[in-house]
């Protein structure tokens, strides 16, 4: 469920420069996921298979983990890619049975952290993909809109900030966690301590 947080009217009581920041990826794969390939090219049925992400940058968007097909456990590989936004890229390389079998998959990734894409095998096998189990994290995104990247302000300031998170456990009693950053919150305003 997605919550939206509109926070007004905050005071700031000191001087600052605003600065734009590199942008973050929008979701994190942190976690397992059961993934459906169905041969639609070279082969006939469907595969199913088991991917944990076990690393996931998420100041870059690159993450890593292992997998293996579930029909049989011996059949073994390690997943590399990247999220863009809502874009995904990844390699699967079998480690186990068949290490010399290759898997490169391109998706997406829905507002509900559902993932679904194509992909082809180095023995030409094409595929569409989809999760059937496993969900993305939407990263929360918090954005001021007052003053302007690189605007400098001195005294006192009235912004408007929203917050977006689909993790309910990111927004505690209509305030957010750590939304001054460096700065702390205290009596509704944000300070610099």
């Amino acid at each position: 469920m997605k919550k939206l947080l509109i926070i007004s009217g905050l005071v700031l009581s000191f001087a600052f420069a605003t600065s734009a920041s590199a942008a973050l990826p929008d979701w994190n794969l942190t976690g397992s996921y059961t993934i459906a390939y169905t041969c639609v090219s070279g082969c006939g049925g469907t595969y199913n298979h088991t991917m944990t992400i076990t690393v996931m940058n998420m100041n870059n968007g690159v993450f890593s983990g292992t997998g293996f097909y579930n029909a049989d456990h011996s059949y073994t590989w390690n997943v590399t890619g990247t999220v863009s936004g809502a874009n995904l890229a990844f390699a699967v390389d079998y480690t186990g049975s068949n290490p010399s079998y290759a898997v490169n998959a391109t998706g997406t990734i829905d507002s509900f952290g559902m993932l679904s894409g194509t992909a082809i095998s180095n023995t030409g096998q094409s595929f569409t993909w989809v999760n059937t189990t496993g969900k993305a994290d939407m990263q929360p995104v918090a954005a001021i809109t007052s003053p302007t990247a690189g605007q400098e302000v001195v005294g006192s300031l009235n912004l408007t900030a929203t917050y977006t998170d689909d993790n309910p456990a990111g927004v505690v009693g209509g305030k957010t966690r750590n939304l001054c950053g460096k700065y702390k919150h205290k009596g509704g305003q944000c300070r610099w301590i």
